[in-house]
This record gives structure tokens, C-alpha cells and sequence, in this order.
């Protein structure tokens, strides 16, 4: 008895199964297209996944509009995270290209509509923005992307400075000959975009050194941290395109800072890195308080 299923939208296909508003079973071959389930209701909870091969959905395992019984093996209910994270994905992506403007108001329902979801895992995907500096959200007018200030930059950049300064001392620590090849490498490929003048590029690994940087740490709190802040940072520089320093100098620096990883040097090392970023983070903050004066 396939009466739930004939209810619904027509374009679903055949190998959607609906016992009821809340309860949708789809076929391996249809696995790429579960997100299409939102159209059925906007508060579509309980998805699953049929694990087996074999066609277990048709008229003998449906009664009066509710599943027979099957063993814990033969399904897997799909995560409502997984809609939340591809929401949050491809608004953050938005953000980070300059689709989405800062100061742009960010509307529940267009976004659903376009993604072809529910509102919920776009409400929660725009909260984890809130928290990622992204978005902000004020009561009574909506959600906007974020607008950032010099001040807003010279906050990160001077805790950036801090956390980085104690991840390259803990790198430095324990740096293995693998890790120190994999930052000279990072480096090799800041200098070869330099000498290209493909300073978008160049910006993009120079961030990458220090994720990576962070990540080698093994400290998975700072990280973190530092990728909360990144997010925002990522925004900047696609915003600006600027690295507020000669491209030389950055590559200069860079390689000051692995070599004293690679020779053990841990204070040397977070000296060294820790004055490169509160110089790039001084740099915005005068550049764009002259910006703010003059406006």
C-alpha cells in the first residue's frame, strides 16, 4: 500500500518510499539525491538509508501506512547534521568568495529555498557562523554577514600571535624530519608563487603554513581557536586581496621561522613568527584607521 508515497510531489522518485509525513525510506541508487527529502515536509525527522541490495520496500512491507519491523542492520538513519553541514559549507563558502557582502542580510527562508532543504539546518548552520565571527545576528532586523573593522582585525591578529607563538613552540618541541620537510615545502611553494606575482595565491599559503603549522602542534584545542579566527581572516583576504607586506618579505620570514624549528630553536621560533603577525595586524590597523578616518 503505497498511499503516503502517491501523496507526495511527483517528481520524487519511484525508489522514495513514504510511510508518513515524518518517515521516508530511500533506495541505495537514489543515496547522492537524499537531500531531495526536505521537499517532502519541513519537519521531515526521520530518514533512512536502506543498507541492502534488495528491493525490501513494496506493497507486502507496508501496512495501513507504517514500516514491518526490520532488524537494526538493515537501516541507517541519516544525520540531520549532514543538511546542517552542507548548509553551513556552502554559506561559509559564499562568504569567503564575496558572494554574500558583508552587511548583507541573510534570510532563512530564500536560503532553504535555494538549497532545496527545510529552514532548520539553515537556522542552525547560521548560528555556527555567529560563532565563527561570519555572521551576526541582532534582534528584531535579522541576520547579516558580518562587517569587519580595523579593531575587529588588530584583535585577531594580536591573540593569533599568541597562539601561534605557543603552537610553533610545541612544534619545535617534537618537530619531526617529516614535519620540517612538509613547512619547507609550504615554503618552496609561497616563494614560487612570489616569483609568479600571484600574490592571491601567495596569501592563500601563507594562511595554509600556519594551519598547518597549528595542526602539527597536536593540540587540538588551539586549533580550534585558531581556525574559529581564520574563518574571518580568510574573509578579509578575499575582501582586500592584500598581504600588507612585500611578498619577498613574506617568504623571507617564513623561512626564518622554519629554520629555527628545524635547528630546535623554539624562542627564536615564536619570536620570529609571533613579530611577523602583530607587524601584518599593525599594518591593517593603521591602513584601515586611515580608511575609517577619511569616510
Amino acid at each position: 500500500m503505497m498511499g503516503s508515497a502517491e501523496a507526495t510531489d511527483n517528481a520524487l522518485s519511484p525508489s522514495f518510499s513514504v510511510f508518513n509525513e515524518n518517515i521516508l525510506l530511500v533506495l541505495p541508487d537514489t543515496l547522492t539525491n537524499w537531500a531531495r527529502c526536505a521537499m517532502i515536509g519541513p519537519e521531515l525527522s526521520n530518514v533512512y538509508i536502506i543498507a541492502s541490495t534488495q528491493p525490501v520496500v513494496n506493497s507486502n512491507t507496508l501496512n495501513t501506512g507504517k514500516a514491518t519491523q526490520m532488524s537494526a542492520q538493515v537501516l541507517e538513519q541519516v544525520p540531520h547534521r549532514s543538511l546542517r553541514e552542507a548548509a553551513l559549507s556552502a554559506i561559509r563558502q559564499a562568504i569567503l568568495r564575496g558572494d554574500l557582502k558583508p552587511g548583507q542580510r541573510l534570510v532563512e527562508s530564500d536560503i532553504a529555498k535555494q538549497m532545496g532543504m527545510s529552514r532548520a539546518p539553515v537556522r542552525e548552520a547560521l548560528r555556527q557562523l555567529e560563532t565563527e565571527g561570519l555572521v551576526v545576528s541582532e534582534p528584531h532586523r535579522g541576520t547579516f554577514v558580518a562587517e569587519l573593522s580595523a579593531a575587529d582585525m588588530w584583535e585577531i591578529y594580536t591573540l593569533r600571535a599568541a597562539i601561534e607563538r605557543l603552537a610553533v613552540g610545541i612544534v619545535t618541541e617534537k618537530a619531526s624530519a617529516e614535519t620540517v620537510a612538509q613547512l619547507r615545502q609550504a615554503v618552496a611553494d609561497m616563494a614560487q608563487a612570489a616569483r609568479e606575482d600571484n600574490l592571491v595565491h601567495l596569501a592563500a599559503l601563507e594562511l595554509s603554513f600556519h594551519e598547518m603549522l597549528c595542526r602539527a602542534s597536536g593540540h587540538s584545542r588551539l586549533l580550534d581557536i585558531w581556525l574559529s579566527m581564520t574563518a574571518q581572516i580568510r574573509t578579509f583576504i578575499g575582501l582586500t586581496n592584500t598581504l600588507y607586506l612585500p611578498a619577498d618579505e613574506v617568504v623571507r620570514l617564513h623561512t626564518e621561522v622554519v629554520e629555527h624549528i628545524q635547528n630546535g630553536c623554539a624562542e627564536e621560533a615564536g619570536q620570529a613568527l609571533a613579530r611577523y603577525i602583530l607587524e601584518v595586524g599593525e599594518h591593517i590597523r593603521q591602513e584601515w584607521g586611515q580608511t575609517s578616518d577619511t569616510s
